[in-house]
Parts: structure tokens; C-alpha cells; sequence
């Protein structure tokens, strides 16, 4: 059997916003609310990330989408949640 996405890289839950974050090695980064554990996830969303070409990187590699870890949330700013792009290299 397969892997999904090419295997799974992260995950985070944003009990503030009730809100499933999680990546896979691919580059697809989602988003699905989960307000209940019971229910299941509800719609997942993909995470549209746009590159910017001012980070000095190899254009080749900055091509390939790259998946979307160590996600936080900002204290005093609820709905405010960061992550960093994984590379490989």
C-alpha cells in the first residue's frame, strides 16, 4: 500500500480555533475544522502557498512545492497561526 501525499510531515491542532493544520512531504499543506473528535473532520481546505523570489535560493529547487511545519499559533492574537517551509536539499 502507498503512502498518502508521499507521507505525512506535520500536523497541528489549534484548540483556539478548533482547526486541523497538516502537511505532506509533497508540498500539500491543508487545513479541515474539527470541532468534535467523534464527528470527524469537516471540509479540508488546501493551503495555497505563493513564492516570492527574494529569499536568494535555487530557482530550480524553490520550483517544488515543499510542505509546511513547526506551525504556532501568536499569544494575544487569536487566529494568527505561522509555519515554517521545510527544504530539502
Amino acid at each position: 500500500m502507498g503512502q498518502v501525499g508521499g507521507g505525512g510531515v506535520s500536523i497541528y491542532y489549534s484548540h483556539t480555533l478548533q482547526l486541523l493544520f497538516f502537511s505532506y512531504s509533497q508540498g500539500k499543506n491543508f487545513v479541515a475544522p474539527l470541532k468534535n473528535m467523534d464527528a470527524g473532520l469537516g471540509p479540508v481546505f488546501p493551503i495555497n502557498v505563493s513564492k516570492s523570489g527574494g529569499n536568494g535560493g535555487n530557482k530550480a529547487n524553490n520550483a517544488q512545492p515543499q510542505p509546511l511545519c513547526q506551525w504556532s499559533e501568536v499569544p494575544n492574537h487569536p487566529g494568527l497561526v505561522c509555519s515554517v517551509m521545510q527544504t530539502s536539499k
